[in-house]
């Protein structure tokens, strides 16, 4: 079944991506294509309600992001820097799958 999903990941990559710079945790910055979005977004309370909050996210290739743990971090191009803060799940059985991670914003050029 992934075989109908294999190449798409790919595509909206490249279509929806921008370069964005990345440094791994204790790595090197690179450059890779993803798509960085900073918009609202439903997120569970600790009441367990849900709430509408403007959360950073970058969707790139699994692939390319596979080496950023919490902590580190994703330059957009907006002159902002921003932290990895984990993981969010997207399903996809596709060998080239995209991710997309939360982000928290931070000042680390002060």
């Amino acid at each position: 079944m992934t075989g109908l999903f294999d190449g798409m990941g790919t595509i909206v990559a490249g279509v929806l991506g921008a370069p964005v710079t990345v440094t791994p945790l204790g790595g090197n910055p690179r450059s890779i294509e993803a798509a960085f979005r900073e918009g609202p977004r439903m997120v569970a309370g600790e009441d367990g309600f849900e709430r509408q909050t403007v959360l950073p996210t970058l969707t790139g290739l699994q692939s390319d992001l596979a080496d950023l743990v919490p902590g580190g971090i994703v330059e957009p191009g907006n002159g902002r820097s921003y932290k990895v803060t984990g993981w969010m799940p997207t399903g996809s059985p596709a060998a080239d799958a995209l991710a997309e991670l939360g982000l928290e914003r931070v000042n680390i050029h002060a």
